[in-house]
């Protein structure tokens, strides 16, 4: 219980940072506002008698305007912006990841049922660039993979009820493209810039194909 709420603290306190760091232009300047903020406030209700000067007074009030003005567009972005944008990737990175588990769990059966079929020695986790090269070399289209074709599989004897490499392939790819663009249509605010990169390669090579 005491270790459950101490990960929520590091949790908030982590949150806090990110937020302090994505928005720190705008939290550097509010914290320089509050602090003219509190020095008008010293100067306007108490040491104002002090140092009396009508310029100073102008000065000061203007200033002071300037801080609420600016403080209170800081509150109402972070209420009205910020709150509501990071609830949204709250909900939408999951989703991301989910599509992103998918892409790779299509893209690591295609590459196992190839080692299964040209180099049995090999795993998607274990081949080398030469071999997966040596793979594409040995490759049929026509040959017959070891993953069974619902369309088929309960036709009568004789007819080939597994998937030819081509149409196996043909299958993941569409999958993959599926799930793509999915992420590109849906969650495309999200992304970063590498990501963006990443998924734009196998979508270019679903398209050649």
């Amino acid at each position: 219980m005491i270790h459950s709420k101490r990960n929520d603290d590091v949790k908030k306190i982590n949150s806090i940072i990110r937020f302090f760091k994505k928005t720190l232009g705008l939290s550097i300047c509010s914290v320089i506002f509050c602090l003219i903020l509190i020095f008008c406030c010293l100067y306007l209700y108490y040491f104002k008698y002090l140092f009396y000067g009508k310029a100073l007074d102008v000065i000061a009030n203007i200033l002071f305007q300037i801080s609420i003005g600016y403080l209170v567009s800081y509150i109402f972005y972070i209420i009205e912006v910020y709150v509501p944008q990071k609830n949204k990737e709250i909900i939408a990175i999951p989703e991301i990841k989910k599509h992103l588990r998918n892409i790779f769990q299509n893209m690591h059966s295609m590459l196992a049922e190839l080692c299964k079929r040209y180099e049995p020695k090999q795993t998607p986790e274990t081949i080398t660039n030469d071999e997966l090269l040596q793979v594409l070399n040995k490759l049929n289209l026509t040959d017959p993979s070891s993953v069974a074709n619902p369309n088929k599989f309960f036709l009568a004897n004789g007819v080939n009820k597994y998937y030819s490499i081509k149409e196996l392939l043909l299958v993941k790819i569409e999958n993959i493209d599926e799930e793509i663009n999915k992420i590109f249509t849906y969650y495309n605010q999200y992304l970063s810039p590498r990501l963006m990169d990443i998924l734009k390669l196998p979508h270019l090579i679903c398209i050649l194909t």
